[in-house]
C-alpha cells in the first residue's frame, strides 16, 4: 500500500550517544516480521500467515522534512544523542525496489558536516 508523504518522523535507538542519519533511516526501513499475534491476514487464502513488512520510500518528494523524535514512550527524559547528517542524502537505499534510482536531497544546516558549529 502506498501513501504520499512530505515528512518522516524517525526515532533514535534508546541508549544512543551518537549516530548519523543513514543509521536512523536504516533502522526505520528495516524489515519487520509479522508473526504470532501480529500475523498478516491473507486475502487470497483467508488465513493469518507469517509475513514481512518493510517501510520504504516509493517516490521521493521534492522537499522532505525529517523530524528526529528524541523521546521514548514510557520513559522520562530526552535522548540527547548527536545526530550527524550529510550535506546530500541519497534516498536510493531506502526506496522501494521499483524506484531505486539515485534520489539525492541536499540541505543546508548547521551540522558539523556542513561547516557549521555542532
Amino acid at each position: 500500500r502506498y501513501e504520499g508523504f512530505l515528512d518522516l518522523q524517525l526515532e533514535l535507538a534508546s541508549g544512543s550517544k551518537q549516530t548519523d542519519l543513514q543509521k536512523v533511516l536504516t533502522h526505520y526501513t528495516a524489515p519487520e516480521w509479522l508473526d504470532g499475534d501480529n500475523k498478516y491476514q491473507c486475502d487470497a487464502c483467508d488465513a493469518k500467515v507469517r509475513a514481512q513488512k518493510r517501510l520504504a520510500v516509493h517516490i521521493a518528494p521534492n522537499a522532505l522534512v525529517i523530524t528526529v523524535k528524541r523521546y521514548t514512550m514510557g520513559s522520562f527524559g530526552k535522548n540527547n544523542a548527536r545526530v550527524a547528517y550529510p550535506a546530500a542524502l541519497d534516498l536510493a537505499p531506502f526506496m522501494s525496489r521499483s524506484h531505486a534510482e539515485p534520489a539525492v536531497a541536499s540541505g543546508k544546516g548547521k551540522g558539523k558536516e556542513n561547516g557549521g558549529a555542532p
